[in-house]
């Protein structure tokens, strides 16, 4: 009897030990594991963050010395046909707003309505073209304003006079007249966006808050915009109820005197503002550049800017830092303004709208576009 009970004593404890020994190793495991992630902080992954800019002071330019701007050649006489199905339809902003400059430039816009509600936030689109090209017909640009509408914005898509080769309706057009070298060239460009603001801030269907959204030469104006502290009562009158209450510039240049860019691009980029401003020198290019307004204010009262660059497009990335530089050296306090690099990306202005801002996303949530980017910055002064 006691041989059989030691037998099953034995076989029980066998047993036991079977099962027991697997059990408390995975326990052993789980609390190991369990208390190496309460002691490890949560890994959030990270997308190519904005590079920080090298900011220096401003560069003692050369002696100026006989040069001859880079002028696009071979120009028209007449504008590029307006499209006859446009929907929406471009129309005369009021005459009040109109240019009054001695020529006979008439400004158009279309404009996205809300389907719902009588009265909304605006949002003023300025379109792209390297200041002498483009349209307010484009269509990623009217993708965008339906999008904007959809968002709960009134939007105005307006247009500005062009350096050559561009022209809009009423425009002198570009030859060696003084009308025709003046023609699109600073301060027509930016007096033109003025009287757009302005017609938006008479609209009756608009709250009284408004937006700027620029791609290319149109973010280098709404960076004007959001900076630009001077007043007139003349035509363009411009005072601070009129300044905007936040802008997004997509690829904007700010600073025409900076060469610290690859060859191609930069050769790109000196023709493109040399046709422009129809200037060669450096510390000319400087005077009418964004940053040069920065440097010039006493005390900046900057609106709220979201600037962005994609990081290997035909804008080069060293304007996006200009204008970071020129803001932070300036003391503009760094919550008046924020930038996003698109990483892996050579497209431009509107045309990265739909990309990826090269965040990962965490847990759930979701992948995000530079356009949702703009959006939430435009919600968040415009529509909070």
């Amino acid at each position: 009897m006691k041989s059989t009970d030691s037998q099953l004593t034995r076989s029980l404890a066998q047993a036991l030990k079977r099962v027991t020994l697997p059990f408390l190793t995975a326990l052993f495991c789980f609390l190991f594991v369990l208390f190496a992630l309460r002691l490890t902080p949560t890994a959030r992954a990270q997308g190519t963050p904005t590079p920080t800019p090298t900011c220096t002071a401003t560069p003692a330019f050369p002696s100026p010395t006989a040069c001859n701007p880079f002028v696009y050649s071979g120009c028209g006489t007449t504008p590029v046909p307006t499209p006859t199905a446009t929907v929406p339809a471009a129309t005369p902003i009021p005459s009040p707003y109109q240019p009054n400059d001695g020529t006979n430039t008439q400004l158009y816009w279309r404009v996205w309505v809300p389907l719902t509600g009588t009265s909304w936030p605006a949002i003023l689109i300025l379109q792209e073209g390297h200041f002498a090209a483009g349209s307010i017909y484009g269509g990623t640009v009217g993708k965008i304003a339906a999008e904007l509408r959809d968002a709960g914005y009134i939007v105005f898509v307006g247009d500005y006079r062009l350096a050559p080769c561009g022209l809009i309706k009423g425009q002198p057009i570009h030859d060696n007249t003084a009308a025709g070298i003046a023609s699109g060239r600073p301060p027509q460009q930016m007096n033109d966006v003025k009287a757009l603001i302005g017609a938006v801030r008479a609209d009756i269907r608009y709250n009284g808050k408004l937006g700027v959204l620029g791609g290319s030469s149109g973010a280098t104006h709404a960076a004007w915009a959001a900076i630009d502290r001077t007043t007139s009562t003349n035509w363009p009158v411009w005072k601070d109820t009129l300044w905007p209450d936040a802008v997004a510039c997509l690829s904007g240049a700010y600073d025409f005197s900076d060469r610290s860019m690859p060859g191609v691009t930069q050769d790109a980029f000196v023709e493109k503002v040399q046709n422009y401003t129809n200037k060669c020198q450096l510390s000319d290019l400087r005077e009418l550049s964004v940053i040069r307004l920065i440097e010039q204010s006493a005390t900046p009262n900057v609106k709220p800017i979201f600037a962005v660059n994609a990081d290997n497009e035909q804008m080069p990335l060293p304007q996006l830092f200009d204008l970071r530089c020129a803001l932070e050296n300036k003391g503009v306090l760094s919550s008046l303004y924020q930038t996003l690099v698109v990483p892996n990306n050579s497209n431009h202005a509107f045309g990265y709208w739909y990309d990826w801002d090269g965040v990962n996303p965490v847990g759930n949530a979701p992948t995000l576009t530079v356009g949702s980017h703009v959006i939430a910055f435009f919600n968040q002064y415009l529509n909070p």
